[in-house]
């Protein structure tokens, strides 16, 4: 037999396997697939609304100086605090104390401080759930370590200045992570009025990352005893996961540190800026039925050709913003409208702005509230 016969031979064996597989020793199963045989998964249970928003009550009486923690969690001024450990996520300074009686907190110096504990008011004195943030001005950690990243804030004798202090709650977990695009409430007035919400404080880091699905500790350890398999879908914070059978879920923007300055590409964002926030548009563009609010954060073209990853996600930061339902936006308007003048001036007060500083995120937080009631 002629070598080029031979290879004819072998080439044509291996076009037949490759048009059709498994077809000659196993017939009755070339007509399914691996995913036909596994059995059918129970079916979705639809997430409440509850798990994003709640009512809150009557608006003008709520303690925006205290926020979701109020009075009776706040870090006492007597706290004495020693490090625990730092936490290297994100791109803040952090890291974990724990006070004398046993709470722990995650601490965060820097330019992002003082804007989220004061973005935080604003979102959980609107119905939805938030951290239990407080800015203290000066407190002393000890056993302090050296950490990776140094701030002017975190000094050689264990004192800190200008920080915020997450309260870390011993019955809650984090079970996931959850995106704008890609969540159980889309089309519902809730989120639509919370993706105003991140418009209002001009947060522009709305990575999926920022954004966890809280709930019981209890549940979390019957969570970790499921198959690696399940724990794909509870990424993606889309209602799969077993998250949604837990009556203590709770879906939070919790990296709210990007807030209160510009938005913008790396070198002209910033973070509780006030000359920088009054400067910015509010609304960007309007239809009969949707409004676009501003958020600056999709790259030039150059970028978009280097680096198309970081591009996507850039571009859907943006899409937050967009194709807002008018009616939605009207709704937290009118929310936002029973804010009184004090409760404003509070939260940026008790969140370590200047007076000088508070009166111009009021002035421009009041601006903002008629734009979107004049809708």
């Amino acid at each position: 037999m002629g070598r080029s016969r031979v290879f004819g031979l072998f080439f044509l064996a291996f076009f037949w396997a490759a048009v059709f597989p498994r077809s000659a020793g196993h017939p009755a199963q070339a007509a399914f697939t691996t995913d036909e045989r596994k059995p059918t998964p129970p079916p979705v249970k639809p997430v409440s609304i509850d798990a994003l928003w709640h009512d809150p009550g009557e608006i003008p009486t709520l303690d925006l100086a205290y926020g979701a923690g109020g009075r009776e969690n706040a870090p006492r001024a007597s706290a004495s605090y020693s490090f625990v450990k730092e936490d290297l996520g994100g791109t803040s300074t952090k890291f974990y104390v724990k006070d004398q009686d046993g709470v722990e907190w995650l601490v965060k110096v820097g330019d992002e401080a003082r804007g989220e504990t004061a973005a935080t008011r604003f979102v959980w004195a609107m119905g939805y759930f938030a951290d239990d943030d407080y800015f203290v001005p000066k407190l002393h950690v000890s056993h302090m370590s050296e950490l990776h990243r140094h701030s002017k804030s975190v000094h050689p004798d264990g004192t800190i200045t200008n920080a915020r202090l997450k309260r870390s709650r011993k019955d809650q977990k984090k079970l996931a992570t959850w995106a704008w695009s890609d969540n159980p409430f889309q089309g519902t007035r809730e989120l639509n009025g919370l993706r105003v919400m991140m418009a209002l404080i001009n947060n522009w880091d709305l990575k999926s990352v920022n954004n966890k699905i809280y709930g019981s500790k209890d549940h979390s350890k019957q969570d970790e005893k499921k198959p690696a398999s399940q724990d794909q879908q509870k990424k993606l914070g889309d209602g799969n996961e077993a998250a949604k059978d837990n009556a203590n879920v709770h879906y939070v923007v919790s990296d709210l540190g990007a807030s209160f300055g510009r938005t913008g590409a790396f070198f002209s964002r910033s973070k509780g800026k006030v000359k920088d926030y009054t400067k910015d548009k509010f609304i960007r563009a309007t239809t009969p039925e949707t409004v676009d609010f501003v958020m600056r954060t999709k790259p030039g073209r150059i970028i978009r050709f280097f680096k198309p990853g970081h591009s996507r996600q850039r571009i859907q930061m943006a899409a937050t913003a967009e194709h807002v339902p008018r009616a939605d936006a009207k709704w937290i308007g009118s929310q936002l409208s029973k804010l009184t003048p004090e409760q404003i001036r509070s939260a940026f007060e008790a969140s370590g702005f200047t007076a000088k500083e508070t009166d111009g995120y009021l002035a421009e937080l009041n601006k903002r509230i008629a734009e979107l009631n004049a809708l």
